[in-house]
């Protein structure tokens, strides 16, 4: 008889006491998934077919926003640097070091503001937070326009630095609700493409026909603009959670959960709990560029453990990069351009670096925890070079548990570290 093939999910597996009886049970409030599958625990298994069609329908839905979710603060970021190219630095009487500092107090903003975001994350609807951080900087991005100092300036680049610091986290934190970790790398891939370098690009050269004062401070509104009618599109179909989601029936809604069962990462909980929190730090100074390698690799080896080799190979690549154009002459321009664009493949390591992080923390609370920022400062006397502060970080996380699925730790918010069935990648 030709039946289906159905898929074994944590739900409809008979775990022996035996299997669980060292999970360490905590007294804590259950992940939201938890009640859903267990109405459904009589219902059959889903075969394949129905969890492709459903991943499509999921992607068709999530990819585009998720993408955008990080593609807009980018570009948003980098508005003071096209702002300067239309008279930004005579209009507000910039001297000295002042311009470095408008673009590092947008960091100040965004390390003042991730830990209180984190607790937003954890007490408020995800989604919903980051249409509303998108909203509330949108609003700062008016006041930079109509800055006409360095302090105003200064202030108007602290705020949206500390009302995105829960964007990337969030972004982050609903991937993990809706891909399992082998399906997170190329996603990731997919949102840091660098699409933003194209619209500030093409935005910069159209506001160059604008020839006043005005040019750089449209930069600004235009920019702003953009981001208040998207902060709004999030905010209406993007899901805060699959449990919430509805673009999908309640089938739907199990499936999808029950595809994330054997992570044990968990999906949602609200209630908080005290950790003791390892760090991640990353690093970002330059525009995001495609790095098709992540990708590549998940698809070429989607079976073997690369992560780590892929992070190490990409930094030599940049480093080697870099080093080419801090020792290079000022005028071997193309040789300089040539290092610079081979720098950007340090990207690729940066976006599985997020992956890890994401992967290899379980139980709600300390994923959303699992962000901070390293910032630098850049001085005008340092110029061209900028000397001392060239540098790499690269973390390695590895170990070797084993992957049998555990129903009774699946959904009930236990940590990486509490639950002993919970396996790293790398």
């Amino acid at each position: 008889m030709a039946e289906k093939e159905q898929i074994t999910s944590p739900s409809n597996v008979t775990v022996g006491s035996g299997d669980v009886r060292d999970v360490k049970q905590v007294p804590r409030g259950r992940d939201i998934a938890a009640e859903l599958t267990e109405q459904f625990a009589d219902e059959p298994g889903f075969d394949r077919e129905e969890e492709t069609r459903l991943r499509w329908k999921i992607g068709m839905r999530l990819t585009l926003i998720l993408f955008l979710n990080i593609t807009l603060p980018a570009m948003d970021k980098v508005t003071p640097s096209t702002g300067a190219l239309y008279g930004m630095r005579q209009d507000l009487h910039l001297k000295g070091n002042q311009y470095s500092w408008i673009g590092s107090s947008f960091y100040f903003g965004y390390l003042i503001w991730c830990f209180p975001s984190s607790q937003i994350l954890q007490r408020l609807p995800i989604a919903k937070s980051i249409s509303g951080a998108m909203l509330a900087w949108g609003f700062a991005l008016i006041g930079a326009g109509f800055s006409k100092s360095f302090a105003p300036m200064v202030i108007t680049r602290i705020l949206p630095g500390a009302l995105e610091a829960p964007v990337a986290p969030g972004n982050f934190l609903i991937m993990t609700m809706w891909y399992t970790r082998e399906e997170q790398p190329g996603r990731a891939g997919l949102f840091y493409t660098g699409l933003a370098t194209l619209i500030t690009g093409t935005l910069g050269w159209a506001v160059g026909f604008i020839h006043s004062e005005w040019a750089w401070r449209s930069f600004f509104w235009i920019t702003l603009g953009i981001t208040l009618i998207y902060a709004v599109i999030v905010g209406i179909f993007l899901p805060d959670n699959p449990v919430k989601a509805k673009f999908i029936s309640q089938r739907e809604k199990y499936v999808a959960v029950e595809h994330m069962g054997a992570d044990k990462l968990g999906i949602e909980n609200k209630t908080s709990t005290l950790l003791m929190m390892p760090t991640g730090v990353i690093q970002t100074l330059s525009s995001y560029v495609c790095n098709l390698g992540v990708y590549i690799c998940i698809r070429r080896f989607p079976n073997l453990q690369l992560r780590g080799a892929f992070v190490i190979s990409g930094l030599v690549v940049g480093l080697i990069a870099t080093v080419f154009l801090y020792t290079l002459p000022n005028d071997a321009y193309v040789n300089r351009l040539l290092a610079l664009y081979w720098s950007y493949v340090y990207l690729g390591p940066y976006i599985v670096s997020l992956g890890l992080n994401s992967a290899n923390a379980a139980g709600h609370t300390k994923k959303i925890t699992m962000n901070t920022v390293v910032f630098a400062f850049f001085k005008a006397n340092q110029a061209p070079l900028y000397s001392p502060w060239y540098g790499c970080h690269a973390d390695l996380i590895d170990d070797r548990a084993d992957q049998r699925v555990h129903m009774d730790a699946d959904f009930n918010d236990v940590t990486d570290q509490e639950n002993v069935h919970f396996r790293y990648v790398w």
